[in-house]
């Protein structure tokens, strides 16, 4: 039978100071019906090396098609290499999914890179469409699916909305070659996703590409499910990572999914990768201590900025006052939270940026337990609202191949971008060592002594904005050979 090949191209920015790559989540899932009834077996670039040296050792001949999933920056950048590769030397359809692709379907069609386009989520409609290509069958039109026959269709309600995890009665584990554990203070750490979609539609994310904003989460029981089966393949999972957009949606969920984490054995820790300061401040102090006995060690909050002006902009105005109540809660039960920061929005000025970091300074100062992301650079991604908007307003906006290879740490030029957007980069790199968060990942002597080294100087450069010759950035970048 023909074996479907699934492709994890490689993650820069995300898989970056890990000691072993993530899990590739989403291709589990995306394989998750599929693998029920074909082969499948999946390279992974961040490991495999060449894929050309892969499909030999592999000996993958018949296949029937390729799976891609991307996120927008530089994996969809390696993605599109892959792509590219995979045209001139295999005759097998390509299929991409992901993030990159439901925002991108057409431009993805329109360069030759794709041969259909899963919009959305794709545990069932991959399924569809493979099941088409393995009968020999015309694919049609299977919802939520695009082609160069059916490209460029306007999207609907059901194509953005999220999968019903809990269909998902197991994933596939066996396909995975690799460990794929990485450490995280110091435990053996992997990912899970309990929830999909956000209720919200912050101007700048993704999310406000949507019709209308959608968000689905599975019960405690099906999350515990999955815990247990994730350590039947791997028992020696210390740690788990959730990486839902936004966890805390569902309070009584949360709260639930929390008592049950707390009665798995051996005991587990865990992280929510998705918070929102409002959706938190909806938990009394009672309710923050049970997650944190539960074994919630951290909890990713977006805040984006310091600048009021620029919250409002990209709706999420919530108050200093409120972020600091939440950090307050959180660290005195003893969970530490990790603030996730941006700059070089449309319209900010220097006193924004100004603000950004003194918010981001004043918080590592009067919560030690808590970490702040390093501060990302903004791309405003084709379709999203704020980039509509900036459309509307007769601005320049970037192209889509001005943005497809752009990452988090550094600018992209456009109509009212921030002048101060060539010093981003610069702002990231140093704000990557205003706190200890660099030990989360990786924690020897050589590391501490770095960072011991670098964090005066860093802390006095984000405070004061003192971001002109970065010649530490430089010897880091020298001698990092531009993995920072």
């Amino acid at each position: 039978m023909a074996v479907i090949v699934l492709v994890q191209p490689k993650t820069s920015l995300l898989d970056l100071g890990k000691d072993a790559p993530a899990m590739p989540l989403s291709l589990l899932y995306a394989a998750s019906k599929v693998a029920e009834q074909f082969p499948v077996a999946l390279y992974d670039q961040r490991i495999d090396g060449d894929m050309g040296s892969w499909l030999k050792l592999t000996a993958a001949d018949d296949i029937l098609c390729f799976g891609i999933t991307a996120i927008p920056g530089q994996q969809a950048s390696c993605a599109s290499a892959l792509a590219s590769w995979l045209k001139a030397n295999s005759k097998a359809p390509i299929v991409w999914g992901g993030k990159h692709a439901t925002l991108f379907p057409c431009e993805l069609l329109e360069a030759g890179l794709a041969d259909f386009v899963v919009r959305g989520s794709g545990e069932e409609r991959f399924y569809e469409l493979v099941a088409a290509l393995a009968d020999r069958r015309a694919p049609g039109i299977v919802s939520g699916v695009l082609s160069k026959d059916h490209s460029c269709t306007t999207p609907t309600d059901h194509d953005y909305e999220p999968y019903d995890l809990e269909k998902i009665a197991s994933l596939p584990y066996g396909m995975l070659r690799h460990r794929y554990l990485y450490t995280k203070k110091r435990k053996k750490t992997s990912v899970l996703e309990t929830s999909r979609g956000c209720p919200y539609a912050c101007t700048y994310c993704y999310h406000s590409a949507h019709k209308r904003p959608y968000w689905k989460g599975a019960r405690a029981a099906w999350v515990v499910d999955r815990i247990t089966e994730l350590r039947r393949y791997r028992p020696e999972v210390q740690h788990v990572d959730f990486v839902d957009d936004n966890f805390f949606v569902d309070r009584s969920r949360a709260l639930s999914i929390a008592e049950a984490i707390a009665g798995v054995r051996p005991p587990v820790t865990f992280t929510c990768n998705g918070g929102r300061v409002r959706d938190l401040l909806r938990y009394d102090e009672a309710e923050i201590r049970l997650l944190a006995a539960s074994g919630l060690d951290r909890i990713d909050i977006g805040v984006e900025t310091g600048s009021m002006k620029i919250r409002t902009m990209i709706k999420k105005d919530e108050t200093d006052e409120e972020i600091f109540e939440v950090c307050r809660r959180l660290t005195n039960a003893g969970i530490s939270p990790w603030i996730n920061l941006m700059a070089g929005f449309p319209g900010e000025d220097a006193e924004d940026l100004s603000r950004t970091m003194r918010l981001a300074m004043e918080l590592t100062r009067r919560f030690p337990r808590l970490y702040v992301s390093p501060i990302y650079v903004y791309t405003p991604y084709p379709g999203t609202a704020l980039y509509e908007e900036l459309k509307k307003t007769g601005q320049k906006v970037p192209s889509y191949s001005d943005v497809v290879g752009t990452d988090w740490s550094r600018g992209v030029a456009f109509g009212n971008a921030a002048p101060h957007v060539r010093n981003l980069s610069r702002l990231y790199f140093y704000s990557l060592f205003v706190d200890d968060k660099v030990l989360q990942y990786k924690d020897n002597l050589w590391i501490r002594l770095a960072l011991k080294l670098m964090k005066p100087a860093a802390r006095l450069r984000v405070k004061f904005g003192l971001l002109g010759a970065p010649v530490g950035m430089w010897i880091v970048k020298y001698v990092s050979r531009g993995k920072l």
